[in-house]
């Protein structure tokens, strides 16, 4: 799927606090979101 090219507000308020993590946070945190997002995929959730 190519990447949005749209950011809606959410998306912009959501960014700094992304931004101020590090490579290593982020990527702890994509581990700990990936059961909740398989589980709202699961549950038909877009």
């Amino acid at each position: 799927m190519p990447p949005a090219t749209h950011r809606s507000p959410t998306d912009e308020l959501a960014a700094p606090p992304y931004d101020a993590l590090s490579p290593a946070e982020l990527d702890e945190l994509v581990v700990e979101l990936e059961p909740i997002t398989a589980t709202l995929v699961a549950a038909g959730s877009q």
